[in-house]
C-alpha cells in the first residue's frame, strides 16, 4: 500500500451515470492519522469491528 506519500491528488473524468444513480460534488475531504496508519499496516483490516 505504501504511506502517505503514495496519495496523490489528480482530476478523474466525470463518470457515466446509470439508471437511479446521483452524481455528489465533493467540496472538502481529509487525511488523518488513522488513514496513514492503515496505509502503513499498522491496522488490521480483518479485526475492524466498526459498525
Amino acid at each position: 500500500m505504501g504511506g502517505y506519500g503514495m496519495l496523490i491528488y489528480k482530476d478523474v473524468p466525470q463518470p457515466v451515470l446509470g439508471s437511479g444513480e446521483v452524481l455528489l460534488e465533493v467540496l472538502a475531504s481529509s487525511v488523518n492519522n488513522t488513514d496513514i496508519n492503515t496505509r502503513l499496516g499498522w491496522y488490521d483490516s480483518a479485526d475492524s469491528t466498526a459498525a
